[in-house]
């Protein structure tokens, strides 16, 4: 006697293939007599199946390893094994299979065990009714396919979203790589003018007094902020988009009027300055579905008291995405102003803000900033390293990474302190090689002041 589920042994089983045609739905037949499974076969003939058989349960479950099977009708009572026992193994097996026990006692208590440890889904009495029987089959079928179906349309979708994923990676991919082609660009004519208003807004950028990639690092922060006060996905979209190109009214603006200090500019010049917004929100209108962006321009240079322009609105009435910019804009500027960059830290930034709220800022939004910066990934980013441009590395700064050539030498060595040399070095590279126009380096601390002579 073999063991269920041992390797089967001896006796050969039958099974009819198809004749070139698309393959038929499998079911196998196990009953240890012979003339019982011929009799099912000449039963299902009619039926656009394929039937294996066996006479042996433990081949019966070799089968079901190496073929799919959408139904399984089994004897109950058999030399080796009873089918419900079959069924257990079977359901292990092959959990798809539809599982059918013949059986020909009227046996209340096999029929539970077979539902409830084989799971099984009918019970047929022997002799069977031809045309029950038959129609038990094509349930079982149909049930099968609706399984199969099923499991088809989950990966079909599981494949599709892995699909969509990849494809989102790869323009991201090539968004930044376009991205960096047109930083590299001087007014050149763009297809798209969205492309094209964000090269201004980088020209504009070049003039400023805040070190490296200024407007980058507001539309990340400005992100995390609207995400923590619960904005959705399009205000979202729009948010990042105002805070991108919060700058692009500076268009036009002589560079030099932003390196004055305030107090020493004139009616004329303030008047432009002041109306920066109105031209930002000018701009964006041109551009379709930035409708939101422009408006959240518009307002950025409200003040929280109601003293700000161009509406001297008060506290809630200003757009939320507009408190949001007006505070992280500030903050990058105060925390990566080029004078200062190297002796400032996250917390004289936020400081700043706090002293200035809720005169100027929501403090509100500044509360939800602080709970950004405490993330330890951001706080290690920003109070350790900077990124800045090429044009604005000086002698004394340390490299945090290496300084690479476009054609992949080095140049300068991580953690290397630049000396007036390197500059040197790095204007006579320029003249023959690319270099990359982005640089990272350490922020230093500000150092502790000695006490003076006599004092404790």
């Amino acid at each position: 006697m073999e063991k269920l589920g041992a390797e089967p042994q001896g006796e050969e089983f039958a099974l009819e293939k198809g004749s070139g045609q698309p393959q038929k739905i499998k079911i196998l037949l196990v009953d240890d007599e012979e003339n019982v499974l011929q009799a099912l076969k000449r039963l299902l003939r009619k039926e656009k199946v394929e039937v294996s058989t066996t006479t042996s349960p433990e081949k019966a479950l070799q089968l079901l390893k190496t073929n799919q099977y959408a139904v399984i009708v089994s004897d109950q009572r058999m030399p080796t094994s009873t089918g419900t026992q079959l069924m257990q193994f079977a359901q292990k097996i092959s959990p798809d299979t539809v599982r059918i026990i013949l059986t020909g006692y009227a046996d209340v208590q096999a029929a539970i065990e077979a539902i409830n440890k084989g799971a099984v889904s009918r019970f047929l009495a022997k002799p069977w009714n031809d045309i029950e029987l038959r129609l038990a089959i094509r349930q079982a079928i149909a049930q099968y396919k609706l399984v199969k179906e099923k499991e088809e349309l989950k990966t079909l979708a599981d494949d599709q979203y892995k699909l969509l994923q990849d494809i989102a990676i790869e323009l991201e991919s090539r968004v930044e790589e376009r991205t960096r082609e047109i930083a590299a660009m001087n007014k050149q004519l763009e297809e798209n003018f969205l492309i094209s208003v964000r090269v201004m807004a980088q020209l504009t950028g070049m003039h400023s007094e805040v070190v490296g990639n200024h407007s980058k690092r507001v539309a990340m922060l400005c992100h995390e902020v609207g995400i923590r006060k619960g904005m959705s996905a399009e205000d979202l979209f729009q948010l990042e988009a105002a805070a991108s190109l919060h700058n692009i009214g500076n268009v036009g603006i002589d560079p030099e009027v932003f390196k004055k200090p305030k107090d020493s500019l004139t009616a004329e010049e303030k008047e432009k300055l002041q109306n920066n917004p109105l031209r930002g929100e000018a701009v964006l209108k041109l551009v379709p579905n930035l409708t939101k962006a422009a408006n959240y321009l518009r307002h950025m240079q409200e003040l929280f008291n109601g003293q700000g322009y161009p509406e001297h609105l008060k506290g809630e009435d200003i757009p939320l995405a507009s408190r949001i910019i007006a505070v992280v804009e500030a903050y990058d500027t105060f925390l990566n102003l080029s004078s200062s960059f190297e002796s400032t830290t996250p917390s004289d930034a936020l400081r700043y803000l706090q002293d200035r709220s809720p005169s100027f800022f929501d403090p509100d939004v500044v509360s939800v900033l602080a709970t950004c910066l405490t993330e330890e990934k951001r706080r290690r980013q920003e109070s350790e390293i900077v990124e800045i441009n090429l044009k604005e590395l000086r002698p004394g700064m340390v490299l945090s990474q290496d300084l690479i050539l476009a054609d992949g030498k080095k140049l300068l060595s991580k953690d290397n302190q630049v000396q007036q040399d390197d500059l040197y070095k790095i204007k006579k590279y320029q003249e023959t090689n690319s270099i990359l126009a982005t640089v990272y380096v350490y922020r230093k601390k500000p150092e502790p002041e000695e006490p003076e002579a006599g004092t404790d």
